[in-house]
């Protein structure tokens, strides 16, 4: 008997500017945290915005964050059919 196992997870990406330097740049982070371990984590005092979610599936031990999926999509001009 095979036991088969499917893994997934969330990933956030954030923008993160430091409330003590506002003309720093703002850095853009993804992280598996959702925004209120983020927070906790990194420091309740940053200004941290949410830009986007997704999901990562497969297997996930040890592995980069997924890159954002509509990223990798196609651009299909006007007209076409994709």
């Amino acid at each position: 008997m095979a036991i088969q196992c499917f893994a997934e997870y969330r990933a956030y990406q954030y923008q993160v500017v430091d409330p003590y330097h506002p003309s720093s740049i703002p850095m853009i982070l993804t992280s598996s945290l959702n925004p209120v371990a983020f927070r906790s984590y990194h420091g309740q005092s940053l200004d941290t915005t949410l830009l986007r979610t997704w999901m990562c599936y497969g297997h996930t031990s040890r592995q980069k964050i997924c890159p954002y999926p509509i990223a990798a999509l196609p651009e299909v001009q006007p007209g076409e059919t994709p």
